[in-house]
């Protein structure tokens, strides 16, 4: 074994109690620097160590591929050759609400050697992301304290550099995100250091590195009880305010806190630690902004509340609550890909988000008092995700729930059937609606005794027409998936049971049709008793129309079809 000193690219100094995250070093940075004549750009002493065994000189580094990249190759034989460059972090171990990320890619790796980035606790790997050439898996792995190995999901992908992003949000607790995906988890220490490996991947079959950086140390409030954001006596680095910032709201006095958010602020991580309850209130906003590519509002004990206004301007954001915390956000906006992680619980009132990804716990939304005074609630989202042990659709286990409360939402690119198999399994759990999936508690609560609301889902198509031009005061095209709050019954989703509901039932029943639009309001597969009797029921017990306020909406193309034959199989079949 031998050990060489290397520049390469550094650690980033802790320059400010600002709480920004600075650019970090790219490779090229110390091409050809040597660590005595040119240290760290930032100052510090930590540089990377490289560390070849066997392969009789088959193994090492350079510097090439994506992004002029540090790269790490190992071949030849013996077969337990390896190549990895290690770095300790500056100033310690890794600290509550403090982020590190490395951009990370890789070539083909042969069957059953790995290359990947390990995250290490005193010399041993608590987190790790690899690839392993041949698994049966086909994507990358993610190994930490509890999860050995666990597949991500994520497939191959040849030579193009990717942020790997870890913060660690409690003493033992992470979140970290690839490829947009984002987990939450257990470590078995306290990270120090940083290692990126290649494990006798073969010829040509190369590692690459670039752009490491670490957050500054995060500002903790520090005031007993409430106060004011920009005061500066209330934290204990001055006040979290620029992109890329951390603030954290730990251990406090028993009760409940007001934080007065005097003003627009900026932040990339929130944290909440205490089991003391916080309020982030007032007429200010926050804004979630930073070098890194990924933003987080995480719950790690208690039940917080951020009653401002929250931007969100990363293409990947997250919302962590752990399964003894909770977290209620009054209104989330972004046009990037938002993920709820952890197995807690995470209310939005009011939901604006380029795609939604569910894979932990439950985010419920907005739920109005019945009868509703006033327009529906409506989000509008391009893809929609929902945890699940997978399978095929209509036996698909979910482990994940999105609670819709009484918010209608427009699903744009997600297919019909992955939305309403989400719908099957948030219905028919071992209670009604009691299922993980895509469900509604206020339909649950109505389930013990009415009967009368459920989950709707249909394709605004029928027959090539769309059903409507506008939905819930959204313009809505021929793709896109429409989810609603609604009756049992309610076939064309325009909030009551009418004649071309039991049209549609009838139609669907007469022609072997499934799907909500014609009638299977169990989502059982089949139009059947059951569902004749939900609509029966529904008709007779449904209240004022559950629509966006106004006249009832009629449907564009159903009311034709209504019109062409609705009558002809009979209103409603006994």
């Amino acid at each position: 074994m031998s050990s060489t000193r290397m520049t390469a690219f550094g650690l980033m100094a802790i320059l400010s109690a600002t709480g920004a995250v600075f650019a970090a070093d790219p490779a090229s940075f110390f091409a050809s620097a040597s660590p005595s004549s040119n240290p760290d750009s930032n100052g510090t002493t930590d540089v990377w160590s490289l560390t070849t065994q066997g392969n009789d000189g088959g193994a090492g580094d350079f510097q090439g591929g994506p992004g002029n990249s540090w790269a790490l190759y190992s071949y030849g034989s013996p077969t337990a050759g390896e190549a990895r460059m290690d770095s300790n972090l500056s100033g310690g171990s890794l600290s509550v609400g403090q982020t590190i990320s490395i951009d990370f890619a890789n070539r083909f790796i042969a069957t059953g050697k790995s290359v990947g980035v390990s995250l290490l606790s005193s010399g041993s790997a608590v987190l790790t992301l690899s690839f392993v050439g041949g698994s049966a898996s086909g994507n990358y792995l993610f190994t930490d304290a509890v999860y050995t190995e666990r597949p991500t999901g994520i497939g191959y992908n040849f030579e193009t550099l990717t942020p790997f992003i870890v913060t660690r949000t409690g003493d033992s607790t992470y979140s970290a995100s690839f490829h947009g995906n984002q987990w939450t988890g257990v470590t078995a220490g306290a990270i120090d250091s940083i290692r990126v490996f290649n494990f006798q991947a073969g010829d040509f079959s190369d590692v690459f590195s670039n752009n490491l950086g670490i957050s500054a140390k995060p500002t903790a409030w520090t005031a007993s009880g409430g106060g004011t954001w920009s005061d500066a006596g209330n934290w204990d680095a001055g006040t979290p305010d620029a992109a890329g910032a951390s603030a954290v709201f730990g251990a406090s006095p028993a009760g409940a806190h007001v934080v007065n958010v005097d003003g627009s602020r900026t932040v990339q991580t929130v944290l909440f630690s205490s089991p003391s309850s916080y309020t982030l209130s007032g007429t200010g906003s926050l804004t979630m902004a930073g070098t890194a590519t990924t933003s987080l509002i995480s719950a790690t004990a208690g039940s917080h509340t951020i009653s401002v206004p929250v931007t969100l301007t990363h293409d990947s954001s997250a919302v962590d609550a752990a399964a003894d915390a909770s977290l209620s956000i009054a209104s989330l906006s972004g046009s990037g890909t938002l993920t709820k992680t952890g197995l807690g619980v995470v209310h939005v009132d009011a939901l604006s988000v380029g795609s939604l990804s569910v894979v932990g716990g439950t985010m419920s939304l907005h739920s109005d008092s019945l009868p509703r005074v006033g327009p529906a609630t409506v989000s509008v989202i391009n893809n929609l995700y929902i945890g699940s042990t997978g399978g095929a659709l209509g036996t698909r286990v979910y482990n994940s729930t999105l609670d819709i409360g009484t918010t209608d939402l427009v699903v744009r690119l997600t297919s019909l059937a992955e939305v309403s198999d989400a719908a099957r399994g948030g219905q028919n759990g071992a209670t009604l609606f009691g299922g993980a999936g895509l469900t509604s508690s206020v339909a649950a609560a109505d389930a013990n005794g009415l009967l009368r609301y459920a989950v709707g889902v249909i394709q605004n198509d029928i027959g090539g027409s769309t059903v409507y031009d506008t939905f819930d005061g959204v313009s809505v095209g021929l793709t896109d998936v429409l989810v609603k709050f609604t009756y049992f019954g309610d076939a064309d989703l325009n909030g009551v049971v009418d004649d071309t509901d039991f049209f549609l039932i009838n139609n669907g029943y007469g022609n072997g049709l499934t799907g909500w639009v014609n009638g299977d309001f169990d989502y059982s597969g089949t139009v059947d008793d059951t569902d004749f009797f939900l609509i029966n029921n529904a008709y007779g017990l449904q209240g004022s129309a559950l629509r966006a306020g106004g006249a009832v909406p009629e449907p564009t193309g159903m009311g034709v079809l209504a019109l062409a034959g609705g009558m002809l199989l009979g209103r409603r079949r006994k």
